[in-house]
């Protein structure tokens, strides 16, 4: 081999100076794309990327990976050219790159992707002229220090000068984080997750119980996307945000770019719902797919959605009929309610359900429809609730003369109940003060003529009804989870909005080009869809009042009440008076201190 390079010194010691010069870090270079162009055309792309590694300027070191990022992929290495996008901060630059580059093959459903049209990531990905990937870089380190300059390596004879190998050709990996599992049972899938989780990472065990687990939303957001470009879908880990089941802070980071939530987490299950929940706690973990929702919605509606549940006008007026024409008994057998109870339920028909504000097939729009709708079993006596939030149905009681009290359409509605917003000085850490969800009720009443009449007026048992379920939602939730479910939208609808309200994206330079609304129709994070009722059958219910005169039974009542809807307004929450309040105790600045970020990966504790 010496023999060789003395007779032909010139030709290799200029290859091999190429060489040193992509891997010594003394060596600077200059910050245009021009100066790596040798280096594309030859194929040499761990060359180029050094280039780009040194260069101090972030735009043009963006610049300089994109543009090598196209190369490989133009030379067949998709999983080297979504290792290189990796590395470009710039959201913006990174979105460009991705549609220039793959405008067809990139797909946001898990299908095909953008590493799909290159060799296996295992296989073997040569370089357009052989150099892109080398397996063994000790022969050629040692060449290169017998050949250049002896005396000057440090690593041999003590000099000034170090080399080491950059290798090339690396496919992307998750950063140890969780492949997706199909749900088999609760067991096989917790034991397949649990195996993964407990492997030594950089991060820890998703799996650990922590007070405060943090989370970049725009690093998890750049994560999803390059899981997209391969073809893959959110890992489990990254749809249950890491386990956390309560949002306490939202953080801004500018020195680092990141926005972040932060919040206690721990080790899940699913529930017979197939909900996933705290094993300590029993709380729902947040959903992926709820924060895209969430964002989108405080971009183009500034916080403003909700669900309603309503009758048919036209049914109205065949409730009447129905209840002038039943003739009752003053004691009527389990027979007889049942008939009455059909014939009020067939009169009145079915109820419209719309949604507004957010995609009505997303799994948030069944969350908020659900909630609603449960609510109304709640209310009806249909499903129980707790000491303290008993049914709108038991409330109702018999004036001084044994009359049933007017026929009320009892309207409830979910509604935000923030106290307000924590902010520090800086305005960079922001905590959420309250309960967070509130039923409300507006008492509606039927003209002769079937016509809803507004009273505007929050009074009797439905008032009644509203106050006990509000009092004890916690309990509610306890029993049953998607209330907190509820909880956990309104709590993600809160933060993003203030992120978007306080500009806390833009002081982080964070545009959201994959979690954000999608501008161009392609490259856009796509959640799950699912078929949401446009209708639901009347949830009535009756309940027989005796009513006693001189001692005595003498006749037995009957009452009904049905309607509701979550009315969500965060953008106007927001704008009111003392809404975000300075934290004057400093506790929240400390604590946002102590959550920055330690490292590149998208969760931490």
């Amino acid at each position: 081999m010496k023999r060789v390079f003395k007779s032909e010194s010139i030709f290799y010691s200029l290859m091999i100076m190429g060489c040193l010069l992509a891997m010594i870090g003394t060596k600077t270079f200059g910050q245009t794309s021009r100066q790596i162009d040798p280096y594309l055309n030859a194929g040499e792309f761990a060359a180029a990327i050094s280039v780009a590694k040194q260069t101090t300027d972030p735009a043009v070191k963006d610049e300089l990976f994109s543009k090598i990022a196209s190369a490989q992929r133009a030379s067949g290495l998709g999983m080297a050219s979504i290792e290189t996008i990796s590395k470009i901060d710039s959201d913006l630059a990174r979105r460009i790159v991705l549609r220039q580059a793959l405008p067809q093959n990139f797909n946001v459903g898990g299908q095909a992707g953008f590493g799909n049209g290159g060799p296996a990531p295992n296989g073997p990905q040569p370089g357009a002229a052989g150099g892109a990937a080398i397996a063994d870089f000790d022969p050629l380190i040692e060449l290169i220090q017998n050949t250049i300059d002896p005396q000057s390596w440090l690593d041999t004879n003590g000099g000034p000068g170090t080399i080491s190998e950059f290798r090339a050709g690396v496919s992307v990996d998750a950063g140890g984080v969780l492949r997706r599992t199909e749900f088999k049972n609760n067991n096989d899938l917790l034991k397949d997750i649990r195996g993964d989780a407990l492997k030594k990472t950089e991060n820890g065990n998703v799996f650990k119980s922590s007070n405060l687990r943090k989370i970049s939303l725009n690093r998890l957001e750049k994560e999803c996307q390059l899981l997209a470009a391969e073809g893959k879908e959110p890992s489990e880990v990254m749809q249950r945000l890491a386990g956390i089941y309560e949002i306490k802070y939202l953080l801004a980071f500018p020195e680092t770019g990141d926005v972040v939530i932060a919040g206690p987490a721990g080790e899940w299950r699913t529930d017979v719902e197939g909900v996933a929940v705290n094993t300590k706690t029993g709380m729902p973990l947040f959903r992926l797919d709820d924060l895209v929702v969430c964002l989108r919605n405080a971009v183009d509606h500034d916080g403003k959605f909700g669900c309603s549940i309503d009758p048919r006008q036209a049914n109205f007026q065949a409730v009447q009929r129905f209840l002038s024409s039943s003739k009752l008994k003053k004691k009527p057998t389990n027979r007889d309610n049942e008939r009455f109870l059909d014939g009020l339920q067939d009169a009145m028909g079915f109820q419209d359900i719309s949604v507004d504000g957010i995609d009505p097939q997303s799994v948030m729009a069944r969350v908020i429809v659900e909630a609603d709708y449960r609510m109304k079993l709640v209310g009806m006596n249909l499903e129980k609730g707790v000491p303290g939030a008993e049914s709108f149905m038991s409330r109702i009681e018999l004036d001084t003369d044994g009359n049933v009290p007017p026929l009320d359409l009892m309207r409830l509605e979910f509604m935000l109940d923030y106290d307000n917003v924590s902010v520090t000085d800086g305005k960079d850490a922001y905590q959420l003060n309250g309960r967070g969800v509130k039923v409300v009720s507006a008492n509606e009443i039927l003209d002769r003529n079937g016509k809803r009449i507004q009273t505007g007026k929050s009074t009797g048992p439905a008032a009644e009804f509203a106050r006990g379920f509000t009092k004890h939602f916690d309990d509610m939730a306890a029993k049953y989870p998607i209330y907190r479910q509820l909880k956990n939208v309104f709590d993600l609808a809160m933060v993003t909005n203030l992120v978007t309200s306080q500009g806390l994206d833009k002081t982080c330079k964070w545009n959201m080009t994959y979690f954000g609304p999608d501008k161009n129709g392609d490259l856009a994070y796509a959640s799950k869809k699912g078929n949401i009722p446009k209708e639901v059958k009347s949830v009535m219910n009756y309940r027989d009042i005796p009513y006693r005169k001189n001692g005595r039974t003498v006749n037995t009542k009957r009452a009904i009440g049905l309607s509701g809807g979550v009315s969500v307004d965060v953008g106007n929450f927001l704008r009111s008076k003392d809404a975000i309040k300075k934290d004057t105790y400093g506790v929240l600045e400390l604590d946002r201190k102590s959550a920055k970020p330690a490292s590149e990966n998208w969760w931490w504790d």
